[in-house]
């Protein structure tokens, strides 16, 4: 941040001094220089933060994915969760479950989607509790 406003601050200053010393022409191109800086910082500082948090609360995958100023928490229940095949190799990891869906992993090289989605699976495994099985009589003492 400090190198990008001494950036903008020298910019500025050989703009000034330049148009002091006659060359009007060099102000105007260093005032657009500074702006198209200025704005790059802000998209960056936008997204900096972006991120998704999976985690298993209760009987539950909470997925949050923060996108810039948006946040988007999903829920899906662990029981009916599945983790959809990929279609392509750049294809994000996709969380279905009861007609709800969440892509994860756009945050993870594409190479490494593959390993997130083995990883979620052993998750899912872990924390999935059997059914009780059902029994077709009833038992009397």
């Amino acid at each position: 941040m400090g190198a990008a406003l001494g950036a903008m601050a020298l910019s500025l200053g050989i703009g000034v001094g330049l148009f002091l010393a006659g060359a009007t022409f060099i102000l105007p191109f260093s005032l657009v220089e500074v702006l198209a800086l200025a704005a790059a910082l802000w998209l960056h500082a936008r997204h900096a933060t972006d991120r998704e948090i999976i985690a298993v609360v209760g009987d539950r995958l909470v997925v949050e994915t923060h996108d810039g100023p948006r946040q988007r928490t999903t829920e899906l229940p662990l029981h009916w969760l599945r983790i959809e095949p990929r279609s392509h190799q750049r294809a994000l990891v996709v969380l279905s479950a009861l007609g709800c869906s969440v892509e994860v992993g756009r945050h993870v090289a594409p190479a490494w989607r593959q390993v997130l989605a083995q990883e979620l699976r052993q998750v899912l495994q872990s924390h999935r509790q059997p059914l009780a099985p059902t029994s077709a009589r009833e038992t009397r003492p």
